[in-house]
């Protein structure tokens, strides 16, 4: 592990309670959890209850199938 990584997981404790419990349980991935914690505690929090209620999106392997899938998502909605 360099140096940067080690200050990268430093800056883990930045993170509010919620957000931490969410990395830890894989919820949320390290690079934006490193990201959201520059962010304030009072809007942290806010990104916390944000992640908390959305519903996970469906994850495609390879881009065309996602673009595909994603046109037919919208052709529909019309």
């Amino acid at each position: 592990m360099n140096y940067k990584q080690v200050q990268r997981y430093i800056r883990l404790t930045e993170l509010v309670p919620d957000l931490q419990k969410m990395v830890d349980e894989k919820k949320l991935a390290f690079t934006p959890a490193v990201e959201i914690s520059f962010i304030r505690p009072k809007n942290q929090r806010y990104i916390a209850v944000s992640i908390e209620g959305s519903s996970p999106r469906p994850r495609c392997r390879r881009h065309r199938k996602c673009g595909s899938w994603t046109r037919t998502a919208n052709s529909t909605a019309m």
